[in-house]
């Protein structure tokens, strides 16, 4: 594969783009914040860290400090970085891309150095093991994770779409692998182990989050000129710089953190195209390592394994397909269904309005033929005038009544629309006359059972991880 340098040059379309960085007010992630800031007036930073940036470094400068956010987080803490990404999108609105960069480096041997703890001078079989040091893992791999989850919500939130809803921007992801995410590092296993995790969920997401136009990509430097090298409880507390100079004596190479920073702003201004790409910097030259990764599969994995997994894979991504139009289905039907019922709840209403308002009419012309009855009674000058009269108004009574109950049965009948039908999908040309009767609301609630078994079906299949080929191998899209 041949290794290549970025010009900046080629990075004079990267405007207008606001990109949050963690741990940004050092090394790798504070150098790409002022390459940013000087590649266009229209870019804006959010840094979230411990510590702010030195007071001597770019940001500081007039220009830049109008368009630098800093917050302080402990990047380990879910609440702070939630919190960080809510100020980011306070202050510019949107976040167009994310630099997944807070990282430590391994103090000590964590396996074979024993800790001890317990009784002070007793005797050292009493003694228990202490728990190891996790906050390699809590940092470079938990809270990475944590970043890389805020930064798919609030893409997903604020993106730019057009009238269509479809998103029109490409959303961009660069996490902050190593060397070490490739060719273990012997004297640093926890922080190898953390770096790998980076690069696999690069590889696990990068088909899922194409879908909704956001790249995902690794920057895996080697040594790197930066405070991490000789940070509190290495072996060396060397000045950077002298001992980068003595490495480099002894033929071991190193990194100028710039040479880095064009790496992320490469990818990020690649878009889309730098989805699954996995920037391995190393003496200030760069290569594709999940390129040359995927155009050697068959010698790494063998033919008959690749093949065995390419028919694997297929299958369960068909399988994978129909469960989710189940999905999609089952959430259609779901709406339909309470539309349905609100609807025939309303509709209910007003029928038994209607039903209640006949009948007050109906009383009304039952009294107004008594009191003419009565009436009639007293002018009446016989006994079979009365009679005559009062089968007159009994008939007229009886005949209103009829009336009445005529009408109630018909608006009950134009209004009982069957609400929750047991047809799937739903299908109202399908309903029977005697299926009316039995929709009340009642004996619609009665059949949500039926309605919501295979929605909560569809939903668990989902959740669960039955597609073990689902998330890409290295390379593998």
């Amino acid at each position: 594969m041949t290794t290549f340098t970025i010009p900046r040059s080629s990075l004079s379309t990267l405007t207008g783009k606001t990109v949050l960085i963690t741990g940004g007010s050092s090394g790798i992630g504070l150098e790409t914040a002022e390459l940013l800031l000087s590649l266009s007036p229209t870019n804006n930073i959010a840094i979230l860290d411990i510590q702010p940036p030195a007071s001597t470094s770019r940001l500081s400068a007039p220009p830049n400090a109008n368009r630098t956010l800093f917050h302080k987080c402990d990047i380990a803490s879910w609440p702070e970085q939630r919190a960080g990404f809510a100020a980011a999108i306070s202050r510019f609105g949107r976040i167009d891309a994310v630099f997944v960069n807070a990282g430590i480096a391994e103090y000590g041997d964590q396996f074979f150095r024993d800790g001890l703890e317990g009784r002070k001078g007793g005797l050292e079989r009493f003694r228990m093991l202490k728990e190891p040091d996790r906050r390699v893992l809590d940092v470079d791999l938990r809270a990475a994770g944590d970043t890389l989850k805020l930064a798919i919500y609030w893409m997903r939130k604020t993106a730019v779409r057009d009238v269509a809803g479809q998103q029109k921007g490409v959303g961009s992801i660069v996490m902050t692998a190593s060397l070490a995410a490739y060719l273990a590092t012997t004297d640093a296993p926890v922080y190898s182990a953390a770096k790998h995790g980076i690069v696999g969920l690069m590889r696990a997401l990068k088909n899922d989050l194409a879908k909704h136009n956001i790249a995902i990509s690794v920057v895996a430097p080697a040594i790197t000129l930066t405070p991490i090298l000789t940070s509190p409880g290495r072996r060396n507390n060397a000045d950077p710089a002298e001992w980068a100079a003595t490495m480099a004596k002894s033929g071991v190479p190193i990194n100028k953190p710039e040479s880095v920073a064009l790496s992320v702003a490469h990818l990020i201004n690649l878009g889309m195209q730098a989805n699954g790409q996995g920037l391995l910097v190393q003496k200030d030259r760069m290569v594709d390592v999940e390129r040359g990764i995927a155009k050697t599969r068959d010698a790494w994995m063998g033919k008959e394994m690749l093949d065995l997994f390419r028919g694997g894979r297929s299958a369960l991504v068909t399988e994978k397909r129909k469960i989710e139009r189940i999905y999609d289905s089952a959430k259609t039907n779901d709406s339909v269904t309470r539309s349905c019922t609100s609807s025939k709840n309303n509709l209910t209403t007003s029928a038994a309005a209607t039903a209640t308002a006949t009948a007050t009419a109906t009383a009304a012309a039952t009294a107004t033929a008594t009191a003419t009855a009565t009436a009639t009674a007293a002018a009446a000058a016989t006994a079979a005038a009365t009679a005559t009269a009062t089968a007159t108004a009994t008939a007229a009574a009886a005949a209103a009544a009829a009336t009445a109950a005529t009408a109630a049965t018909a608006a009950t009948a134009t209004y009982n629309i069957p609400a929750c039908p047991t047809i799937y999908p739903f299908d109202t040309s399908k309903i029977l006359p005697s299926q009316a009767a039995a929709s009340s609301p009642r004996a619609c609630a009665a059949s949500w059972p039926r309605w919501t078994t295979g929605w909560c079906w569809a939903v668990f299949i989902r959740t669960i991880h039955i597609f073990p080929f689902g998330a890409s191998m290295p390379g593998m899209s």
